[in-house]
């Protein structure tokens, strides 16, 4: 019988149950909504079992018990598989050769930075090894995708156990491909939309768009029309000066012809700046 303890004992005594080892009460499953703002970082070793659909919500402790026996069994079972796989074996599975050569890589640069997974020969990175290549063999179709192992590795560093860790880390990916899946759904159903009113959609922004560029284009015109008149004439008038002052420059070869020029052309530059700036306003 399934007791309804989320609402007269609040969330610490749900907690206390689900973690009693001396009680065989079950949990409900609406205790689950009562778990929203994490727990103590010593009791999630627990928890998580029970929020990554390790353990059922309505387990006793004997019936999680047993289940962890077989669970076990069944872990290291799927383990030997890839274990006992040939060199020749692996020569021609070359799907499975590509994904093993991939976890190698990725399991070399997980996390070193932490004490978990830090330094040469850590056994650690060997059990998160392990526990990839066993999922490989649990689920092929998916195997293992880059990434993989920055997903399992804080289950790893917080369970600190290769079988309980490879099972939350199974409900955790069909959480993540149950999520993946109604996203692309979504997707599939925004493009049917897409396709079924492409003609009303590609003429409001074929509309748009044509409003967008007339304004513009007589935004520009306006600006150019007030703006350029008075200092198109100005540079005008000082490029010619400055062409006067080179060749004074070059005729006379003197010094003062040669400084007169020097800051007529840095006046004409900086004129050209200031109505381009001015322009743009």
């Amino acid at each position: 019988m399934n007791v309804d303890i989320s609402q007269s004992l609040g969330m610490i005594p749900v907690l206390y149950i689900v973690l009693n080892k001396s009680t065989n009460i079950p949990i409900c499953c609406s205790s689950i909504n009562r778990i929203i703002l994490g727990v103590t970082p010593s009791l999630r070793p627990e928890v998580w079992k029970f929020l990554l659909d390790y353990f059922p919500w309505s387990s006793t402790e004997t019936e999680r018990q047993k289940l962890q026996a077989v669970k076990s069994d069944e872990y290291y079972n799927m383990k030997l598989q890839w274990k006992r796989m040939t060199k020749v074996q692996e020569d021609n599975f070359s799907d499975y050769r590509e994904r093993k050569s991939l976890i190698e890589k990725d399991v070399n640069r997980t996390d070193r930075t932490l004490d978990f997974y830090a330094g040469d020969n850590n056994a650690n990175l060997q059990t998160l090894n392990d526990i990839l290549m066993t999922y490989i063999m649990y689920n092929f179709d998916l195997g293992y995708v880059q990434g993989m192992s920055d997903l399992l590795s804080p289950i790893l560093m917080l369970l600190d156990n290769e079988v309980d860790s490879f099972w939350c880390f199974v409900g955790f990916m069909n959480k993540v491909e149950a999520s993946t899946e109604y996203t692309l759904k979504q997707i599939d159903d925004i493009e049917d939309i897409i396709d079924a009113n492409w003609e009303k959609i590609k003429n409001n922004i074929e509309e748009a768009a044509t409003e967008a560029l007339e304004k513009r284009k007589v935004i520009l015109n306006k600006r150019y029309n007030n703006n350029t008149s008075w200092f198109r004439k100005e540079i005008k008038e000082k490029c010619k000066e400055k062409r006067e002052a080179y060749t004074k420059y070059k005729t006379s070869n003197t010094q003062e012809s040669r400084d007169t020029y020097r800051r007529i052309r840095n006046e004409t530059k900086q004129l050209v700046r200031r109505t381009k700036n001015e322009y743009w306003e």
